[in-house]
């Protein structure tokens, strides 16, 4: 292979010996290879501007859409409202929520932080009906909903028992504990 090789260069030998230099053959490549860059950068220019009108673009859609903060609408409708069969086990639910509350604050208990648990349920269960509320505005009645609701209702007044008995057994163990050390 060398030897095809080696003849091929000797043959041509005269052709690739030049004394001089084409000027005008360098000075061609030269200017080509200067204006490839200059394409190039237009093109990467284009690139880079679309690319951050895109980038712009989606972080106000995302800005607005989601961590925008939206006015808070207030629905005052009641299960009352929206299902008056219901309207009797309503008030008698609330009847005995008030009951209920206005006995623990009979009771005085010493320490309300013990208790804090129940109140953070209330909260959660407030903030659980003020949901059931704007599904109501959102989509319309639904049997389920309504279920919902009135559930609602009854677990406030369950938690207020809880929170009574649990006010009653603190005032036991401190009875027993004061009737033991009388002793």
């Amino acid at each position: 292979m060398n030897s095809k090789f080696e003849t091929y260069l000797k043959s041509q030998r005269q052709g690739m010996d030049i004394e001089e230099p084409d000027d005008q053959l360098i000075w061609d490549g030269i200017s080509k290879s200067l204006e490839k860059p200059q394409i190039n950068r237009r093109k990467h220019f284009w690139k880079a501007a679309a690319i951050i009108i895109f980038m712009a673009s989606s972080a106000y859609i995302l800005v607005n859409e989601f961590y925008r903060e939206r006015p808070q609408q207030i629905y005052n409708i009641t299960l009352s409202e929206i299902e008056p069969e219901y309207a009797g086990e309503v008030a008698a639910y609330r009847a005995d929520y008030q009951q209920k509350l206005e006995k623990i604050h009979e009771q005085k208990p010493a320490d309300l932080d013990k208790f804090k648990y129940f109140f953070n349920e209330l909260n959660s269960l407030d903030t659980m009906y003020r949901g059931y509320q704007e599904d109501f505005y959102s989509y319309g009645y639904d049997e389920r909903l309504v279920k919902a609701m009135l559930d609602y209702y009854e677990k406030r007044v369950r938690i207020l028992d809880r929170m009574l008995m649990e006010i009653q057994k603190h005032k036991d163990y401190e009875q027993r504990k004061a009737t033991q050390t009388d002793i």
